[in-house]
Formats: structure tokens, C-alpha cells, sequence
């Protein structure tokens, strides 16, 4: 792969892959949504490799051995970045140099695959031992040990984003699973989401994936506040709708009585074979201030009035 790293737009990835296990290398740039393949390169003799490329900022990127092994990078332009490993794992024994956010996620994978790989010596021994007579003890021993092992890399992964809320490597972090786990989530760790926000905006403040990021603590935190006003014993949440006869009705309509909030549609079978029911319902309280109050899901306008004529 030949471009010219002469400008202030030139990447240029190079480096030593040991071994015999890997003879070639793609570089992929990695989008918010997907990823764009920069061209495939030959290891020499001696295991040597040698990417360029043009950026217009920092961006995430990925080598892909024809092993199906993978390294991350963080490169922004200008940088000569230098990534050596052995070919049996290049996730698990590569160092970089050459670029600062590249080098701190390198620093981060370390502790990250010594704690997966604890996760993946448990796992075997689970397998292992099926069918043993002390099984029942194993399984609690091994799940105990894999508790621990996630609790303790989301110990070291939230330190990480504490500790670097500006770095785009946190980024990758935050969103990093353990296993088949996210160690993460938008409910329980609103607080970490905010810093990384925070920090993110004021580093890369135009960067593609900042924005995605910070799109989702604004989504995040708007879940939150209505799952909150959702909370049993709150006052609901107003919302205005139109009925099947086009008028505005609102749930405020209806202040200071017992109101069931009945979701619906025309296609749901149970919903439907429920009405009756919940009609019967109505008749016997509706003198007592009971009232309901029917939110069709229907994209179709002639469907949901059909079913409320039937119904």
C-alpha cells in the first residue's frame, strides 16, 4: 500500500510481526457505523509491514491479521506510528509507539487480556469438569472466580476513563465488553458517561465519534428522567393525543380520576380478545370515577378505526 506521508494529512503505521503465523495485514478505518477497508500488505522475510495512509483527523483504525487477530489504533495525522508483536497473538503482545492515544489503549489491553484470559482458564475448567462428582462445588468456585474477574477489570476500566475522560481511548473503554458481558451500561453508569462526554467535547470536539457519544448521554439521560417519572407512586407523565374522531385528548383530560392507560392495536390478538373484557370493567366502575383510556399503537389509521367499530 504506497501514499505519501510527506504532509501534515500522512499516517504511516510500520512495524515487526514475529513468527509464522501471520503473513499478511489489512488496515481498516473504523466509522461510527461501519468500517472502510484501506489496503492489504505482505509481510516481508523478516516480518516487516508498512501502512500509509491520508487522515483529516483522529480517528480509530484496526490491523487485521489473516488470522482473524486484530489490533486497535488511534491515529491522528502526522503521527509515525510503530506497532510490533508476535504473530501467535498480535492483540495480546503488541507495543506501539509513535502515537499517544494508541500507546494508552496498548497500556489499557495489557491488564484487560491477563484478566480475559483468567476468564477463559475458568470457562475450560467448567467444561472440563462437567460430569465430575464434585461439580456442584467447581461451578461455585468458578463462577465465584468470574465474578470477581469482571468486578475487578470494571474496577480498572473505570479508573482508566477517570483518569483519562479526555482520551479517545476511553472511549473504546467505556464501550469494551468482558466475555460476552458490556462492562458498561447507560443505566448503571450515567455519572462515567457524563465525564467521558465532557472530557470528549472539550478534546475532540468535532471528532464523528464524540458526537455519536455525546447523542447518546443525551438519549441516555432522556430514558432516565422518563423512567423516572414513571416510577410507581409519581404523578404521570402528560401526553396529548388525537382520538378516531381527530379531536385532541390529552391524559391531563381526565385530572383527579382512576385512569387505566390501555396501549392496544389492531393486530394484537390478546389485545383484542381483552376489550370486551376491560369494557365490562368500565361499566361496573365508571360511576366511581373510573375511567379508560385506549392508546393504539396502529400505523394505520383505517385499521384502528375498523377495530374500534368491531371492538
Amino acid at each position: 500500500m504506497s501514499a505519501c506521508n510527506s504532509n501534515n494529512s500522512g499516517v504511516s503505521v510500520s512495524g515487526v510481526i514475529t513468527g509464522t503465523e501471520v503473513r499478511s495485514l489489512t488496515l481498516f478505518e473504523l466509522s461510527v457505523h461501519d468500517s472502510k477497508e484501506l489496503g492489504t500488505v505482505q509481510l516481508s522475510s523478516k516480518g516487516s509491514f508498512k501502512f500509509d495512509f491520508e487522515a483529516e483527523g483522529v480517528g480509530f483504525y484496526y490491523i487485521s491479521a489473516d488470522n482473524d487477530d486484530y489490533i486497535v489504533l488511534i491515529a491522528a495525522p502526522g503521527e509515525e506510528i510503530s506497532v510490533n508483536a508476535e504473530g501467535w497473538s498480535i492483540s495480546q503482545t503488541y507495543s506501539v509507539s509513535g502515537s499517544k492515544e494508541s500507546a494508552l489503549l496498548q497500556a489499557y489491553r495489557k491488564g484487560y487480556y491477563e484478566n480475559l484470559n483468567g476468564l477463559a482458564e475458568a470457562n475450560r475448567t467448567l467444561i472440563q469438569s462437567r460430569g465430575e462428582d464434585n461439580y456442584p462445588e467447581i461451578h461455585a468456585a468458578m463462577t465465584e472466580k468470574m465474578e470477581q474477574l469482571y468486578l475487578q477489570q470494571k474496577e480498572i476500566a473505570t479508573n482508566f476513563i477517570k483518569n483519562n475522560p479526555g482520551s479517545l481511548a476511553s472511549l473504546i473503554v467505556i464501550n469494551d465488553k468482558f466475555g460476552q458481558t458490556h462492562l458498561f451500561t447507560d443505566e448503571e453508569d450515567m455519572s462515567l458517561l457524563k465525564l467521558l462526554d465532557e472530557g470528549l467535547m472539550k478534546a475532540y470536539p468535532g471528532n464523528s465519534h464524540t458526537l455519536e457519544h455525546h447523542q447518546r448521554v443525551i438519549k441516555a439521560a432522556q430514558n432516565s428522567e422518563m423512567a423516572a417519572a414513571l416510577t410507581p407512586g409519581n404523578e404521570a407523565p402528560d401526553f396529548c393525543l388525537n382520538t378516531a374522531e381527530n379531536k385532541k385528548l390529552c391524559l391531563t383530560d381526565f385530572k383527579g380520576k382512576v385512569v387505566l392507560v390501555d396501549f392496544w392495536a389492531s393486530w394484537c390478538a390478546p389485545c383484542r380478545k381483552a376489550n370486551p373484557k376491560i369494557k365490562v370493567l368500565y361499566e361496573k366502575y365508571q360511576s366511581q370515577g373510573f375511567e379508560i383510556l385506549g392508546v393504539s399503537l396502529d400505523d394505520s389509521m383505517e385499521k384502528w378505526q375498523a377495530a374500534v367499530k368491531e371492538d
